[in-house]
C-alpha cells in the first residue's frame, strides 16, 4: 500500500465586474508553470489551516473559506502526494508573497490553458460553480 505525503492548497476567486478571477502562483520548482498556492501539512496542523498558511506564505493573500473542493493524488520524483483542495473567496493582499511566486488572476479560461495537470483543472472545474 502506498503511503502519501498529505498537501494542502487553495483556489482563490473573486469577482470583478461579475466575472470571476482565479488567483495562480508560479511554481517554485517548475516555472513559469502555473499552479495553486499549495504545500506540504506541518506537524499538528489541520489540512484547512495548512491552506490557509500556504495561501498567506506563497501568494501573499487571505480569504474567506467557501468549501473544501476535492482531493487529489499524485506522484513526484519517486514519492507520492496527497492534496487536498479548499475555496477561498479573495479578502485581501497581506504581503508580496514568497519571491518569485508572482500572484496574478486570470480568467477560468485562461487558467484552464495555464493549469499543467488534468487534476487540478479538475479541481478548478468543481470549484467554479461554488463561486458567487
Amino acid at each position: 500500500m502506498k503511503e502519501f505525503i498529505p498537501q494542502a492548497g487553495a483556489v482563490v476567486y473573486r469577482k470583478v465586474d461579475d466575472a470571476i478571477q482565479i488567483l495562480l502562483i508560479l511554481s517554485k520548482k517548475k516555472p513559469p508553470v502555473r499552479i495553486f498556492p499549495k504545500g506540504h501539512i506541518e506537524p499538528g496542523e489541520t489540512s484547512l489551516e495548512a491552506s490557509r498558511r500556504e495561501l498567506i506564505e506563497e501568494a501573499g493573500m487571505s480569504g474567506e473559506l467557501v468549501s473544501e473542493i476535492d482531493e487529489i493524488f499524485y506522484d513526484f520524483r519517486d514519492k507520492n502526494f496527497r492534496v487536498k483542495y479548499y475555496l477561498f473567496h479573495y479578502r485581501q493582499t497581506d504581503s508580496s508573497g514568497e519571491p518569485g511566486r508572482d500572484p496574478q488572476w486570470f480568467s477560468p479560461e485562461e487558467a484552464r490553458e495555464l493549469l499543467p495537470f488534468d487534476a487540478i483543472r479538475s479541481v478548478m472545474y468543481k470549484a467554479l460553480p461554488l463561486c458567487e
